[in-house]
């Protein structure tokens, strides 16, 4: 079991929003629908509202529009956590191949997700006829796409095109010849297509949300408020409703290294599920966040394959020493350099410069060079930089040193000081 680390994503949200009791989000007071909105009729912009007072507690408002913002934090948050869970079973054939079968999991629970408190009531259901708003809307929604389709023009012309709903009309029967002559679902249907280019939910808001001298108390005969929340449009409310099932299969062929050959051959089936991913989760348009769901409590409309799911991985790793690399000449040892001794006399003629001459270290051979014969004579190697062009491309490249510590005798005194010392026995120089 592993509890989770949460937390990361409030900051950034609220960094980047405001924090929770301390800053709010308000837009125009008014209502329109696709007809008359000033961004389509070219009016005048309605004024901004007043910024509100402040001071804590507040109570937000009521409102008649598509507006206002608030983000929230359950009171009780707690640390997610997950149960991780494995099992494998192994088996060596006399081939030397094992094969290994294992089941990985995670059930992760109380996962931190968004959700919309102030989401509209799309499942609410009419006592009467014991259809919800969602039944109904989808039979406009399939009138309107159904072959040729109905259009808003032709509805307008022949309302008899759409056909009763129950629902549309138990629920808002005074909508009946309120925009064109015709029953309440002609009205309903002329609204979603004639009023609000399509728009479902824009439609439902005027008939909830929108007062007027005929309608006071709102055209849905319940009352105002009955599917929008009435101090906002959304209120994405961090909760621990999230859930997350990990599951899969493993299998792997495995094959040790001999003979030059060994591999791994690796195949997972699996699939990932969790809320925020199905029918009415969406990714989260109010900040770098989780997911945030639209119909809080709705488990099976919530519930899906994840965004990182995949279904089938295969993973292939081998090492293969190929025959070349195992000759007769594996395991020899061969001396690498010019087997061309030079003196440093000659080396100080190629540098050029005031010379220093140093007293002679105890113990120090008077010539030194690796012998080439064996490489020479086995591989064919031989030496391709001349010692000379090998000095040139040093000097035209000497700034590369030019941090390096320069030795001269105070510094090699220094450095070889204990030698001196100890090596002096057996006439050795001092």
């Amino acid at each position: 079991m592993a509890y989770d680390q949460y937390g990361n994503d409030l900051v950034a949200q609220y960094s980047s929003l405001g924090s929770v009791g301390l800053s709010s989000t308000f837009g125009f007071p008014g209502s329109y629908d696709f007809t008359s909105s000033p961004r389509y009729t070219g009016g005048a912009l309605p004024a901004l509202p007043a910024a509100p007072a402040g001071g804590f507690p507040y109570t937000p408002p009521d409102v008649h529009a598509i507006t206002t913002t608030l983000y929230g934090i359950s009171p009780n948050l707690v640390a997610p956590y997950s149960y991780i869970l494995n099992a494998t079973v192994s088996h060596q054939f006399k081939s030397s191949y094992t094969v290994d079968v294992g089941y990985v999991g995670r059930l992760s629970h109380k996962l931190l997700v968004q959700q919309d408190v102030n989401s509209p009531l799309i499942y609410f259901k009419d006592p009467k006829s014991g259809q919800n708003w969602v039944q109904a809307d989808t039979a406009m929604r399939q009138l309107y796409n159904n072959g040729s389709g109905v259009t808003s023009a032709q509805v307008a012309k022949n309302s008899s095109l759409v056909p009763g709903n129950a629902f549309v009309e138990n629920m808002f029967p005074g909508l009946k010849n309120y925009y064109i002559p015709g029953s309440a679902t002609a009205n309903y249907f002329y609204g979603i297509y004639g009023k609000n280019a399509g728009s479902d939910l824009d439609n439902l808001h005027q008939l909830d949300r929108v007062q007027s001298a005929q309608f006071p108390n709102c055209i849905v005969v319940t009352g105002c408020y009955t599917f929008f929340a009435p101090q906002a449009s959304a209120d994405p409310t961090w909760t621990n409703a999230g859930l997350a099932n990990y599951h899969a299969m493993m299998i792997t062929v495995r094959r040790p290294l001999s003979k030059g050959l060994g591999f791994d051959l690796n195949y997972t089936w699996s699939h990932a599920i969790d809320t925020g991913q199905g029918g009415a989760g969406t990714p989260n348009i109010f900040a770098s966040a989780g997911p945030t769901s639209y119909a809080p409590g709705d488990y099976r409309n919530e519930k899906g394959s994840s965004a990182l799911d995949i279904r089938h991985r295969v993973g292939i790793s081998a090492i293969w020493l190929y025959a070349a690399a195992r000759t007769h000449h594996s395991g020899r040892i061969y001396n690498l350099g010019a087997g061309n001794p030079q003196s440093v006399n000659y080396l100080a003629d190629l540098l050029g410069g005031p010379r220093i001459y140093i007293e002679k270290r105890p113990g120090e051979p008077d010539c030194t060079w690796a012998d080439i014969t064996r490489i020479r004579s086995e591989l064919g190697w031989t030496p391709q930089v001349p010692f000379e062009v090998g000095v040139k491309t040093m000097l035209e490249n000497i700034d590369y040193w030019r941090e390096a510590p320069v030795w001269d005798p105070v510094s090699i005194t220094e450095a070889t000081k204990d030698w001196f010392t100890f090596l002096k026995k057996g006439g050795a120089a001092s």
